[in-house]
């Protein structure tokens, strides 16, 4: 009997344990549905709100970049299509900006010997251009076509570019082509007008830049390092929507980044980008195998390899052309 009592009790209190555990979970559950809710939400929120925000710059930018296309189209600058008997070359007019950063207090004067291949290949497209019995002769003709700039910075390069255009009031084409911190100016100077921040030229054409420290980074960033201080500040403050713009402008444009050179830089959004161009000439400097390194040990024992070749390339690509760079020229100068 006693151990039929016990048993009864057992079971009593069981019953009464599940029913307080089932009371028990009951207030629970609440509480901690709202606490799953609320890290799902969390996590949800980690993972959506940088791709609205991304989406959202985008979406500015873009809108930004329309608002700027459509002053463009406003102020009457977009390009005419026109039939022309006469080639545009003989009335176009060539502005080469040179870069020079290692000694600003030393830069000198550019002109037509600081551009070996590029400025023989707008001699062979001149008298291509002309016929075989010229009115004048190329270096006549170069005389009041060919323009020469030094830019020993971004934004002085910049300034130079505008005051150039601004003091040649001859019709004709207009096209753009620099080197080194030189296409850094070019770029600065188009986005300057862009924004209008300066008379933009409605002649520009064409624009070729090589070997320029274009980018978005800050002045001077950790990545530069190899690039030396003085061109990574090169680094030009570069309107996202520039592609899209000059587009609208008539522009054709073409970045060159040679692997070898010191200089790097960002690709540009919708600007067309040469990142492995190939020199054809038979004098062309040693490779380093540093651009190919898969492991830092590898880096590090081609560093001052690098640092050497890449400085003799910079100076190499700034007289000798890519064959891209041949190209565009032959189908945007003529």
């Amino acid at each position: 009997m006693e151990r039929s009592i016990r048993l009864v009790e057992r079971q009593g209190l069981a019953r009464a344990w599940e029913a307080t555990g089932a009371r028990r979970r009951a207030s629970w559950a609440p509480g901690r549905l709202a606490s799953n809710l609320t890290g799902t939400a969390i996590v949800v929120a980690c993972i959506v709100l940088p791709l609205m925000l991304v989406e959202l710059s985008l979406s500015l930018q873009e809108a930004r970049t329309g608002r700027y296309i459509e002053a463009l189209r406003e102020t009457g600058t977009a390009p005419a299509v026109t039939a022309l008997a006469r080639p545009p070359l003989l009335d176009a007019h060539f502005y080469f900006v040179n870069g020079c950063v290692a000694a600003p207090g030393e830069c000198g004067g550019a002109g037509p010997e600081d551009w070996g291949e590029y400025y023989a290949e707008l001699r062979d497209l001149y008298e291509d251009a002309a016929g075989p019995i010229p009115a004048v002769s190329f270096d006549e003709w170069a005389a009041g076509h060919a323009h020469f700039i030094m830019s020993e910075s971004a934004a002085a390069g910049a300034i130079g570019i505008a005051h150039a255009l601004g003091e040649n009031g001859v019709g004709g084409d207009v096209h753009l082509l620099g080197t080194s911190a030189g296409g850094a100016a070019v770029f600065t100077y188009l986005s300057q007008a862009m924004r209008g921040e300066v008379s933009f030229d409605g002649r520009i054409r064409s624009v070729l830049t090589v070997d320029s420290p274009l980018g978005y980074q800050p002045p001077f960033t950790g990545d530069d390092l190899l690039s030396g201080f003085q061109a990574g500040s090169m680094k030009t403050d570069v309107e996202p929507g520039i592609g899209a713009w000059a587009g609208a402008a008539g522009i054709a444009m073409l970045t060159v980044d040679t692997v070898q050179d010191i200089v790097g830089y960002d690709p540009l959004p919708g600007v067309p980008n040469d990142p492995n161009p190939i020199y054809s000439q038979a004098d062309t400097p040693p490779e380093s195998a540093y651009p190919s390194c898969g492991s830092l040990p590898c880096q590090i024992e081609h560093m001052s390899e690098y640092l050497d070749l890449g400085s003799v390339w910079h100076v190499y690509t700034g007289s000798h052309m890519a064959d891209s760079a041949r190209q565009f020229a032959r189908e945007h100068w003529r």
